[in-house]
């Protein structure tokens, strides 16, 4: 097995997959990616990895090496080559479950949160409008029958 290199853990069970860096043998990660997941699934660890997800899918997931002889990299280097993959593997369609990217920062997730966010109002927003009535006569039936609850215990 190679040495220094990006991998993919996916599943055979499912589309789930994760990708990860090694200055190890892969299949020693894999390995480490293994016990964690069994610490952790026992309550002797408290400590979460996104491989979890594909490991409770398919305990001996297949060990697929992406790229390797990145010895002569920084550790900069290193994760900024893993995040490429990571984007370059959600963009050919694979589910791939890694939470954060190795190569962004802060500011970068602010962002993407930002957009989230704007994202949302506006499909919240567009709901409403389609669905405006229905709303209305949902919240007003509520009130009205909460209306009528307080009445009723209060002896108005």
């Amino acid at each position: 097995m190679s040495k220094n290199c990006i991998y993919a853990l996916k599943s055979n069970n499912s589309e789930l997959s994760y990708i990860g860096s090694t200055r190890n043998y892969a299949s020693a990660r894999k390995a480490q990616h293994r016990y964690h997941h069994r610490m952790y699934m026992e309550d002797k660890s408290s400590l979460f990895c996104a491989s979890f997800n594909v490991l409770n899918c398919d305990l001996d997931p297949e060990l697929i090496i992406l790229e390797e002889g990145l010895e002569h990299l920084s550790s900069k280097d290193f994760h900024i080559r893993e995040g490429y993959w990571i984007d370059k593997k959600k963009e050919d369609g694979w589910d791939v479950t890694n939470m954060l990217c190795p190569y962004h920062d802060e500011e970068y997730y602010r962002q993407q949160r930002k957009k989230k966010y704007i994202r949302q109002k506006s499909q919240k927003r567009a709901y409403y409008m389609a669905n405006r009535e229905k709303i209305l006569a949902k919240q007003k039936a509520n009130y009205h029958s909460k209306k009528k609850i307080i009445h009723q215990f209060y002896d108005y």
